[in-house]
This record gives C-alpha cells, structure tokens and sequence, in this order.
C-alpha cells in the first residue's frame, strides 16, 4: 500500500502507513519486512529532499538484507543508497552504489531489477558525459517497454535519453522525448518523474532562448512539486525559474527565486542544483550592481563543482569536466573571479577549461 501511495504521488500517506509499520514491526521479530519497510521509507524520503533520513534508511535495510540472505534485497537498497548519492553530485559513490546493485541482479539473473537499475546509472553515466556508456545503460530498458511495472523504467531511460542528447547538441530530438516521458508519465501516474520531465522541458526551453515559455513552464512545476512537497523538484524548478528570470531582465525577481532554491539545495546538501542556483543568483546580482556579492555567488559555485569533480572517479573526471555546460559555467566564472581579484578561489578548476579563459568581463 506505501507504494502505492507513493507511485500515486502522495508521500505524505505513504510515509504516514510505513511509520505505523515500523512501529509495529519493531515489536516483532519480522527481520525481513523490516528491512522492505525502511527501504521504502529511504524511496520516501528521497522524493521528499530528505537526504539524511534517506541514506540512514538505506543503510539500515541493506545489512537486514544482507543478514537474512535476501538478495534481490540488497540490490534494492544499493540502488537506493545510489539515487541519493546522484542528486547529491556524489558521483563516485553513486557509481560504485548502482553497480552494486547491478552486480547483485547480474548473479541472480534478474532481468527486470537488472533493467531497472541500468535506467538510473544510464542517466548518471549521462551526467558524467561518458555517452557512449550512457548509450549501452539506457538501451536495455527498449526490451520492458509495454511490459506490467515497467512504466518507471521507461520513463527514467527516456529523461536519461534526453539528457544525453542535449549532451550531443540535439536538442529539437531531447525536446521530442522529453514529451514523451511526460505523456507516460501522465498516463501511468508518476507524478514525480512527469514533474521531472516537465522541468527538462523547462531547461531546454531555456537553452534554446524561450525565457518566457521557460518561466512559465518551470514556475507551474514549482508550485505543483511543491503542493506534493517534491522538493528537489522544487529546488530545480527554481534554480530554472531564476536563470529564466535573469534572461528576461527580471533580475531583482530572480535574485529572490534563486536564492529560494539555495535554501532548499542547501538543506538537502545537493551540490549539482546549487551550482545552477548559485551561478543565477550570481548573474542576477551582476545585473542588480552588486558586483561584490555576485563574485561571492560565483566562488561558492565554483566550490561546489569542484567538490563534485573531487568525489568522481579518476577515470570520470575528464569527460565530466568537458560536458558542454560545465565548460559554460567555468567559461563564466573563472573570468569574473579573476576580475574581482579571486583566482586562487578556483585555480583546481582552471585546467580544465577548454582553449584558457575566454570571457573576462564578460
């Protein structure tokens, strides 16, 4: 029944079931549905922003799993420990956490929870700019299309596909299937994952000059993430909203939008969102005059990103530092730090800009 509620998208229900759960079952010796019990907590909580809780959660049903030999179990609790570690930018934990999972479904010849793991590290091998691995991950889920239970897994290979193909510059092919993972997500339920579909939509709306229809967009998921307190839905549609309302000359408004989505990225110790958040709140203050407290807002962006790039893998890292908006933003800030007399702030990210620095003053 919680994940009913929680596919339905009301968490609040569900988080209310499985704490009444848990308390009953901490009266019992049911070592097994305990540990099912805090898994789905750690899923609640992740939707809601609750990174903390989440991890605890994950981590107490993992050695239950492992203790009672449950394997399926332990994949599910690896997955899960792996999607926190991803919103967090907690990249080389989420790796090592989702090919965990895969390796425990992989033993058991599990091919639904093996297709369901290889969506979300497809999306994360995206992230990481490594395309062609991104490619490998996300194809397998074509073969659950159309199947019972499957509609999650596709709807998570279709956002990594998109994400992917704005990798690539397509962005008129992301648009396409960044429609069709929110029209199944509409027609299956989950809310969550068409909220996330629709602030792709948004972002891409944005890249490609639309600043109003984004706004629209990304300010309308907003407010519905917010009524079913998604809140690192909320957080990104914000952090989309602010950049939104900079490119429409709505800098005082965005400087209020951005930092909104701060607070909320701050809470949930989400470093890829307070990069976005920090570097709108950056251009809105530039815009406003305040030239100081923007040069601030920029090295607090470069610290997050390079407290992402220090937790990747050694291997990930080149190609996650040559990803199109990474190179953007460092293209952006590294000249505005050097102007305001900053450099050192983020000499660790300097290497890695293509070509040397090329937008001072900008």
């Amino acid at each position: 029944m919680a994940d009913v509620y929680r596919l339905m998208g009301r968490y609040d229900d569900a988080l209310v079931y499985l704490e009444q759960a848990r308390s009953h079952l901490a009266k019992t010796d049911a070592k097994e549905e305990m540990a099912i019990n805090q898994h789905y907590l750690g899923l609640v909580y992740t939707a809601q922003g609750r990174y903390k809780e989440a991890l605890a959660a994950f981590l107490a049903a993992l050695p239950a799993f492992q203790e009672i030999k449950q394997q399926i179990g332990v994949g599910m609790a690896q997955s899960g420990l792996g999607g926190v570690y991803s919103r967090q930018g907690r990249f080389g934990d989420a790796w090592g956490a989702l090919q965990a999972a895969l390796d425990t479904y992989e033993k058991l010849g599990a091919q639904h929870d093996i297709a369901e793991v290889k969506a979300p590290l497809g999306r994360l091998a995206a992230a990481l700019g490594r395309t062609e691995e991104a490619e490998k991950l996300l194809a397998v889920t074509a073969s659950f299309a159309g199947h019972s239970h499957s509609g999650g897994i596709e709807i998570e290979a279709l956002l990594g596909r998109a994400e992917l193909l704005q990798l690539q510059g397509k962005p008129a092919e992301a648009e396409s299937v960044l429609q069709e993972a929110a029209e199944h997500a509409a027609h299956s339920g989950h809310r969550e994952l068409g909220l996330e579909s629709r602030v792709g939509l948004a972002r891409l709306k944005l890249a490609q000059g639309q600043a109003a229809e984004a706004a629209a967009s990304a300010g309308q998921a907003r407010t519905d993430a917010a009524k079913l307190r998604l809140r690192p839905i909320e957080a990104e549609a914000l952090a989309v909203l602010a950049a939104a309302q900079v490119a429409r000359g709505r800098a005082d408004e965005a400087r209020r939008t951005a930092l909104d989505a701060i607070s909320l990225g701050e809470k949930q110790e989400a470093r890829p969102l307070l990069v976005q958040a920090r570097a709108a709140l950056a251009r809105a203050l530039e815009r406003l005059g305040r030239g100081a407290e923007a040069a601030e807002a920029w090295s607090r962006a470069a610290g997050d990103l390079d407290w992402i790039r220090g937790g990747l893998k050694p291997e990930h890292v080149a190609a996650f530092m040559a990803r199109r908006d990474v190179q953007a933003f460092l293209a952006d800030a590294l000249p505005r730090l050097d102007k305001a007399g900053r450099s050192s702030e983020a000499a660790s990210l300097r290497p890695f800009l293509a070509g040397g620095t090329k937008r001072a003053g900008a």
